[in-house]
């Protein structure tokens, strides 16, 4: 019962994360950022040592702006502000973060991976982002831009093959979860929160 539960919330809002500690000790995460990287460390997605773990955290929290970014500034912008919004969105601030990542991707050798030969955090980050811009109602425009690039365009293909998320991804659940979420984009405010 949300109603009961949001007053013992760190925030008040979801998502959140109840996670037992070795001394038997539970405490509530909140924030998404944060919640991902606990499950990003729990599942080994964070590297192999320090240097790894802070250049992965660094791109999952580029690529989870960007996402939060977008819905700021146009999914939930006022309708008479919409257009200007994604022009802005579409000439400035995508191209500025897809160059960033093609960089790090780049610098990676353009194998699908931010660092090694190994899924991460970050990799997985920027897939789900690149997968929510292409459910928008705007993804003609953003995927025009996304699809120029042939590191982003690597990434997200070698991500989506990942015989784990290629397995929930065929499952009901996922579909369900694809076909409200496509729902919830095309009209935000018809929605109750």
């Amino acid at each position: 019962d949300w109603k009961a539960e949001k007053a013992l919330a760190p925030f008040h809002v979801l998502p959140l994360l109840i996670v037992t500690g070795e001394n038997g000790k539970t405490v509530t995460l909140a924030e998404t950022v944060v919640i991902e990287q606990y499950l990003g460390k729990k599942f080994s997605l964070l590297g192999t040592n320090e240097y790894e773990e802070n250049v992965i955290k660094m791109l999952h929290n580029s690529s989870a702006c960007i996402m939060n970014t977008f819905s700021k500034t146009v999914t939930w912008t006022v309708p008479e502000a919409k257009a200007g919004a994604l022009a802005f969105f579409l000439s400035s601030t995508l191209p500025e973060w897809i160059a960033a990542h093609e960089r790090h991707l780049n610098d990676n050798g353009n194998n699908g991976y931010y660092l090694g030969d190994k899924l991460s955090l970050a990799d997985i980050c920027t897939a789900i982002v690149i997968e929510h811009f292409a459910t928008q109602v705007e993804s003609k425009d953003l995927m025009a831009l996304i699809n120029k690039s042939a590191p982003l365009t690597r990434l997200r293909e070698t991500v989506a093959k990942h015989p784990k998320l290629a397995q929930w991804r065929s499952g009901d659940e996922y579909k369900t979860f694809y076909d409200n979420n496509i729902a919830f984009y095309a009209n935000p405010a018809a929605f109750k929160l």
